[in-house]
């Protein structure tokens, strides 16, 4: 099993009371994909982050910029080893 990812947050975000420093992506699964697919393709991304990260949406839509960009590209690179 590959592990999962960390990535540090250079702003860290606060959500319903509780301060995310960093976001630990699990590894990505197909069942993953299909858990999102019925979604609107503007919010799978943030929904599948979420789910990696087993953090509320809110949480990935609060990211600062270069910290979304930066967790998206591990989510993307995960994407790459699956599809």
């Amino acid at each position: 099993m590959r592990p999962g990812i960390t990535v540090p947050l250079s702003k860290p975000v606060v959500v319903l009371g509780q301060r995310y420093e960093a976001l630990t992506l699990r590894p990505l699964k197909r069942r993953d994909l299909g858990a999102v697919a019925s979604v609107f393709k503007s919010e799978m991304g943030v929904l599948l982050t979420a789910r990696l990260a087993g953090v509320p949406a809110a949480v990935i839509v609060a990211l600062d910029d270069p910290d979304d960009a930066t967790v998206g590209a591990a989510v993307n690179a995960m994407l790459d080893q699956v599809l």
